[in-house]
């Protein structure tokens, strides 16, 4: 369910000269600016690619000084609590995952028309694997909040976190998304759940755009965190090790998506997720992470079909 940044590069219909701020909003200028765009003399590109490079290196320092803390034995996520009976949920749920993943690959990505229902549909599938992930570990006296983080937890300390962490990820994944848009060309695709988005948006059609709003931002997020980085990382990290479990579940978590366009970007942010989760011990932050995420990306997407209408 998460709404990629892939989903507003290429948006139809857009004008890739005019340098205003659509083209800002969608990204459309990245790819200009990188190939010497005559928008812009050769110094105010040399001066945005200069800005990247700082942002860059600035994410790279955060995040690379987190996995040193968390490889020397200093990540503050509990574990505890998972077992071998954990693991087999892991493999059954994870191969039904990659398999979906793969069909949708496969078929080269088909898109349909999607629905409502469509969305509320997945969201309910979600909430049953959460839900029964969190009631497995009740059932065995594991006490779930309470391994996740999510005891005791000041409000604000929490959104402060988020958004350092959250602004931190922004470079890279930007980047991840740039360099796809430049490889596939005309053959990217965005997320279905995009392509309903804008078109809600272009008609106008309020309960679409809410429903979608609301599952993107409050729903997908608290669901996705619990099922990947809380239960997925926390027994794979157990068991193998972090290395293997922010490798596992990134991959899984960009493969569902089944955007190929986003996938790079998707693996990078779940990267900075678990990271995020790793240095503060609490769940909150990379669920707050992920709904501003979204939020951000559905807020961009809205203004720019707006300013195309």
């Amino acid at each position: 369910m998460l709404q990629d940044v892939g989903a507003f590069l290429g948006t139809p219909n857009a004008n890739p000269g005019r340098l205003d701020l659509l083209t800002c909003v969608t990204m459309h200028t990245a790819f200009p600016l990188l190939m010497g765009s005559q928008q812009l003399s050769p110094g105010a590109v040399a001066m945005v690619v200069l800005a990247g490079c700082v942002f860059l290196s600035v994410s790279l320092a955060v995040y690379g000084r987190i996995a040193e803390r968390v490889r020397a034995g200093q990540g503050k996520v509990k574990t505890e609590g998972f077992a071998i009976p954990d693991l087999l949920v892991i493999l059954v749920l994870g191969s039904w995952m990659g398999a979906a993943a793969t069909q949708t690959f496969l078929h080269d990505e088909a898109v349909r028309e999607i629905s409502v229902r469509d969305l509320v549909s997945s969201a309910v599938l979600f909430a049953m694997i959460a839900g029964g992930l969190i009631a497995f570990l009740k059932y065995r006296n594991v006490p779930a909040f309470a391994l996740f983080g999510l005891r005791d937890q000041a409000f604000w300390p929490v959104v402060g976190k988020a958004a350092g962490y959250l602004a931190a990820a922004y470079p890279p994944v930007l980047l991840c998304n740039v360099l796809m848009q430049m490889t596939l060309g005309e053959e990217a695709k965005k997320q279905a759940i995009m392509d309903y988005f804008v078109d809600a948006v272009e008609h106008w059609n309020r309960g679409s755009m809410i429903a979608t709003a609301v599952i993107g931002v409050c729903i997908a997020p608290v669901l996705e965190e619990t099922i990947f980085r809380g239960y997925f990382y926390g027994t794979l990290r157990r068991h193998f090790g972090p290395l293997v479990g922010i490798v596992v579940n990134a991959s899984l978590f960009a493969a569902i998506h089944g955007n190929l366009l986003g996938l790079p970007a998707l693996f990078v942010l779940a990267v900075c997720l678990t990271l995020a989760y790793e240095a503060t011990g609490t769940l909150f932050v990379p669920m707050a992470m992920h709904a501003a995420f979204n939020g951000i990306t559905l807020g961009l997407t809205f203004l720019g079909a707006e300013l195309q209408r």
